[in-house]
């Protein structure tokens, strides 16, 4: 049997073995210095690529696509068809966009966000003290780590997590129709299309964006990481070395009793796990609407340098957990969130309405 005949047919199973894989490959290299963590990661990103062209080659953009071979979902069955006129469709909705100019703004000003606090917050200092030949050095390290991030987790969750859980839950709706079952009225049968018509893709992107935001909830109150455990292999060895290279100085503001510490700690894994959620999702629906990684690598890899530059390039490190105790922190957490909200609103609305670019992942 072959790889991908083993993919359509357990599409959950191969999902959690190439996950396996791709996180095991992402601790090859240990250690928290920039060029440790970039060659690990880009390593993990060319298995990740090599796994896509095994199982979901159509992922790069292979098949379908907005452009030409618009799919609507149409016909009284729910499903996907070529022809948007063929189903009395509005082709200028057909081709309608997802995003607009403001939504990808917003996706950035929430990235400028979080660079303008860590420079704010001594990431401006720290760059500054280094001399020329450092910060070049760093700077080309910190473009390549962000590139492989963003080519790494595209590609795992998008690329690959998207298209399984689709097919996933595609078999299931298959193996729920029991012919010669007497028909619904055509009401409840009209109903019933429209609830399954979007589902795929819906179920696909939630998953996906829960999968991405918990794991971006990384650390605890003693200093582990989860991600460092499950995808990175240890990025620090102390919470000392932690601290330092996050410089998690409590403001006087934030110099508060372990349990209001506590509680900040609990409130910053809840918002950086919806924060990573939203952002997840939104990538994708726009893996949904372009039918290939690409266009989600590029956002992606943009997001994070202008989010976690400046503060990779002033520490020369990466940072074992986003979870710092400090107020400031949580507040730009926050901020990120509502800037967030729209994009993501307009891709739950995009995908409850329109629909992947092609009707199967399948070749």
């Amino acid at each position: 049997m072959k790889i991908r005949d083993a993919y359509a047919r357990y599409p959950l199973v191969t999902m959690v073995c190439a996950f396996a894989l791709a996180g095991a490959c992402s601790g090859a290299v240990r250690g928290s210095a920039l060029a440790a963590q970039a060659a690990s990661t880009a390593f993990a990103a060319v298995v990740v690529m090599l796994l896509i062209g095994l199982l979901v080659p159509q992922s790069f953009g292979r098949l379908g696509g907005r452009l030409p071979g618009v799919r609507i979902l149409g016909g009284s069955d729910g499903r996907l068809t070529d022809s948007p006129s063929s189903h009395g469709l509005d082709i200028r909705f057909a081709l309608s966009r997802m995003f607009h100019v403001k939504h990808y703004v917003l996706l950035m000003l929430a990235a400028a966000v979080g660079g303008a606090w860590s420079m704010a917050n001594g990431a401006a200092g720290g760059m500054l003290s280094l001399s020329v030949a450092d910060l070049v050095e760093r700077g080309a390290l910190v473009l390549l780590l962000c590139a492989a991030t963003a080519v790494f987790e595209e590609g795992l969750f998008r690329g690959i997590v998207v298209p399984c859980v689709i097919e996933h839950v595609r078999s299931e709706k298959r193996s729920e129709e029991r012919p010669g079952i007497e028909a619904e009225s055509e009401l409840g049968e009209k109903s019933r299309s429209e609830r399954l018509r979007a589902s795929p893709a819906l179920v696909a992107a939630v998953f996906s964006a829960l999968v991405f935001g918990i794991l971006h909830v990384s650390g605890s109150l003693d200093g582990s990481s989860l991600s460092q455990i499950i995808l990175a292999g240890g990025a620090f060895d102390s919470p000392a070395e932690c601290a330092s290279a996050f410089a998690l100085v409590p403001t006087p503001a934030c110099a508060a009793p372990v349990p209001t510490l506590v509680l900040v700690f609990v409130a910053q894994a809840l918002l950086k796990a919806l924060q990573a959620g939203l952002f997840g999702f939104c990538m994708a629906a726009v893996f949904l609407e372009t039918g290939s990684i690409k266009q989600p690598v590029v956002i992606h890899a943009v997001f994070n340098v202008l989010y976690l530059g400046p503060l990779l390039v002033a520490t020369g490190a990466v940072p074992a957990t986003y979870l710092t105790g400090n107020c400031g922190d949580l507040a730009v957490l926050a901020l990120t969130i509502a800037l967030l909200l729209p994009p993501s609103v307009k891709s739950a609305r995009w995908l409850a309405r329109e629909v992947v670019p092609y009707s199967s992942f399948r070749q």
